[in-house]
């Protein structure tokens, strides 16, 4: 497999990011006993109607923001947010499994059979804006470039255009959300593959209420919803 090298500074800070998030992920989170009372809760429940281990009256009893995951074909997990830094929000399993995620995206994993140890966003991202002004860029452009754990994959570059599917009401632990359906079509010319990433947005709030995305062919596609929302709405 073909391999990119970024600029030396850029690597170095995302070795340091991703040494900081497998600090997390080894040492209990680091966030607090209460967060890891919450990861065996959500590891020791049975399943609901919804297929998580918890109901909605016990996710919204918990104090900290959830999010919903599906990897590939497994089941439903409920996963709890426990840092934000800046625009990006770390979300942790039960069984320390890390996603973080940046206005819906998926930039970075931990725990993973291949990581995605770090996103570059090329000039705006065309999500934000469409979450900012419903405008769509339909032109195939350079979108952004990732870094990938195992190999050594540096700066590969991940090409994409959008498309909008329609207006469509998701529903969420019972809770129905009228949502925009945008499609994002990825295209890697490096690992000649392409693929497809979708994103509800939620009409209420405009921000990424579920997503389906997959950034490599190695690891299957991961679905996640929001369930409890961040006291500050950044999703």
């Amino acid at each position: 497999m073909k391999t990119f090298q970024s600029k030396t500074p850029l690597l170095a800070r995302r070795r340091a990011v991703l040494q900081s998030m497998l600090g997390l992920g080894m040492a209990g989170c680091g966030v607090s006993p209460t967060l890891d009372l919450v990861g065996k809760t959500l590891a020791g429940g049975s399943k609901t109607d919804s297929g998580y281990p918890l109901t909605l009256a016990q996710i919204s009893a918990l104090p900290y923001a959830t999010l919903g995951a599906r990897f590939g074909g497994g089941a439903p997990i409920v996963m709890v947010l426990a840092t934000v830094d800046g625009d990006e929000l770390r979300w942790v399993s039960a069984d320390r499994v890390i996603l973080v995620t940046r206005d819906g995206r998926l930039t970075q994993t931990v725990g993973l059979p291949r990581d995605l140890r770090a996103t570059q966003i090329v000039a705006a991202d065309p999500l934000v804006q469409i979450l900012n002004s419903g405008v769509i860029d339909s032109a195939p452009k350079i979108g952004r470039y990732i870094d990938m754990s195992h190999q050594d994959a540096f700066g590969v570059v991940v090409e994409s255009r959008y498309s909008i599917v329609g207006v469509e009401t998701i529903t969420i632990l019972g809770v129905p959300h009228a949502s925009l359906h945008v499609r994002e079509h990825v295209n890697m010319p490096a690992w000649r593959w392409s693929t497809n990433n979708d994103f509800w947005i939620d009409q209420e709030t405009a921000k990424v209420r579920k997503a389906r995305q997959q950034y490599c062919p190695e690891v299957a596609a991961i679905e996640y919803e929001i369930l409890k929302p961040p006291a500050s709405a950044i999703v």
